[in-house]
């Protein structure tokens, strides 16, 4: 039986050690795509020199990370994908959604003057008990209210103005995960696009 040249014809180094090559040998009759016109790309993104990604460019389409003869458009999506499971989930994460929950007003209260926000939050609510201080200074927050008519709401309560600052401080992390998720993504797709498909 004849060797097939194999699909990656030279052998990765990885500390001064040579992997040995592999040979494929085909079932008989079979017909293997052409792959004479295709480019392949290896990224090294270990600290330690350990192989962690290939990514092929075959006669047109991609493949990556074992999804296979994807498009330009398809590639992006995976990889949008892959770096949204790599931002999300740590501590921050946990601590963001707390904050914005915390923050939401779920709790009914008594009548509220016109133009402010129904409801109060839990942060506010217990934060008001804890931290109980009048401050000698009106303090500005943002709520609901003060969104849709653009002006921040003051109050000289210092528990009430964190509890109103931590919904801020979810989203503001939330909005830090996005962005980075979307500067990955272009980033990583820019290196392994062929120049025609990239963005800019």
């Amino acid at each position: 039986m004849v060797p097939v040249k194999p699909v990656l014809p030279f052998a990765l180094s990885h500390q001064d050690h040579l992997l040995p090559e592999f040979r494929i040998y085909p079932a008989k009759n079979l017909r293997l795509p052409d792959y004479s016109n295709s480019t392949i790309s290896i990224q090294n993104t270990g600290s330690e020199g350990v192989l962690m990604d290939t990514v092929e460019q075959l006669n047109g389409t991609y493949f990556y990370k074992g999804v296979c003869n994807i498009s330009s458009g398809e590639l992006f999506f995976w990889i949008f994908l892959d770096k949204i499971n790599d931002q999300f989930g740590g501590i921050k994460d946990v601590v963001a959604m707390s904050c914005i929950i915390l923050g939401l007003p779920l709790l009914k209260t008594r009548g509220k003057p016109y133009g402010t926000t129904a409801g109060t939050s839990i942060a506010s609510k217990y934060l008001r008990q804890l931290l109980n201080v009048e401050m000698p200074i009106r303090l500005p927050t943002i709520t609901e209210a003060s969104i849709a008519t653009l002006k921040p709401k003051y109050v000289t309560n210092l528990g009430a103005f964190i509890g109103r600052g931590l919904p801020v401080v979810g989203w503001a992390i939330v909005a830090s995960d996005v962005s980075q998720i979307v500067y990955k993504t272009v980033r990583d797709y820019n290196t392994i696009a062929h120049e025609k498909d990239r963005i800019w």
